[in-house]
């Protein structure tokens, strides 16, 4: 369905032209520009002047747009657009058909947009505004599963932070890929941290990660975290934590006495925590938390700090009867500069309040 203040079809050589307001719709789709020649034996649209193309809640505005009604492939010129979740600006771009991964029960091809010298942002602010964005040399994103650049820049407020020659994230599972965290606090002064999420298994995945404090120095970290569940009484859940850092300022806001137990700048924490429901009515969990001074932890962490100023060191299994719930328990004191208390093992045993036969006691 094609509208515009003129249209001339030239039947010999199968060529359609419009010019002026051109619209042109085809169920989910829909290109409007200044003009647009059609050719009829390949099935290809050329746009010029103002043009903006529509597809599903997908939209590009620019100034040169190619398509083929045919595979629905195109390629365009400088462009704006929002590829979910991203506002993308580029200097050219294409797509191409992406074929069902072997190794997935999915056999839905996919689009992928190939795009250059490319600007992305999840920024609302207009485009002369952003506080944050992503500049590539090339990006390559498929909606819904992955988004991968080459040379890339971070910028803040316009200012460049960060490179890195690749980049990638997943979309299926936004929790992968490159992380980061930056800021500043008073015991730390500026702080950056980078660090590469993958998955090791379906229901397990690592972190590894640099760190770099102006107040404190360097640090490196290592995670590994678990979860899978299957149904409502079988659910598991962990993670291993291994943080090391060379403190270059470990006496400060410290009294003599409390630097005094800080034995070197090489200061180091690490966790295990695990959780598992055996039966709907059955669970295990266990916290074990080792640290390198009494310090670490509420010079670093703080969340965990103000949680528990001194970890509970514990592994737990319990029961819940219908009327009774049983236990054991056992907590072992890791660092001797905390006062927790051996019990190796505890054993508990409940009994809810009931009724003595038809009486007032119970």
């Amino acid at each position: 369905d094609i509208t515009a203040d003129t249209v001339n079809y030239e039947r010999k050589e199968g060529i359609i032209t419009a010019s002026g307001n051109v619209t042109i719709r085809r169920t989910n789709e829909l290109l409007q520009a200044d003009s647009v020649t059609l050719d009829v034996n390949t099935s290809t649209v050329r746009a010029r002047g103002n043009v903006v193309f529509q597809r599903d809640k997908k939209m590009w505005r620019g100034s040169e747009f190619t398509y083929n009604l045919t595979n629905r492939m195109w390629s365009t010129g400088a462009f704006a657009s929002f590829l979910p979740p991203f506002k993308v600006t580029a200097g050219k771009s294409e797509s191409a058909l992406v074929p069902p991964d072997p190794d997935s029960t999915s056999r839905v091809t996919r689009i992928e947009y190939i795009l250059h010298n490319a600007t992305l942002t999840t920024c609302t602010n207009q485009i002369d505004s952003y506080h944050y964005y992503l500049k590539a040399r090339e990006a390559r994103i498929i909606p819904g599963k992955q988004a991968v650049m080459r040379h890339m820049v971070l910028l803040l407020g316009g200012v460049p932070v960060l490179y890195t020659p690749y980049w990638y994230r997943n979309l299926e599972d936004p929790t992968l890929g490159l992380v980061f965290r930056l800021g500043y606090r008073t015991a730390w002064g500026g702080y950056l941290m980078v660090g590469y999420r993958y998955r090791v298994t379906d229901h397990m995945k690592t972190t590894t990660f640099v760190e770099t404090r102006t107040k404190r120095g360097f640090g490196l970290g290592q995670d590994l975290i678990w979860q899978k569940t299957t149904a409502a009484s079988n659910s598991i859940k962990g993670a291993i934590e291994v943080n090391w850092l060379n403190d270059s300022d470990y006496e400060y806001d410290k009294t003599p006495a409390q630097y005094a137990k800080i034995e070197s700048s090489s200061r180091y924490r690490a966790r295990i925590h695990h959780s598992q429901t055996i039966t709907e009515r059955a669970y295990v969990m266990g916290d074990f938390t080792y640290f390198s001074d009494p310090y670490v932890l509420d010079d670093f962490f703080d969340d965990e700090y103000q949680n528990a100023s001194q970890p509970d060191n514990y592994v737990t299994m319990s029961h819940r009867g219908n009327n009774y719930s049983v236990g054991i328990t056992a907590r072992v004191r890791l660092n001797d500069y905390y006062n927790a208390v051996n019990r190796l093992p505890e054993i508990n045993y409940d009994v809810s309040r009931q009724q003595i036969a038809d009486t007032p006691f119970y």
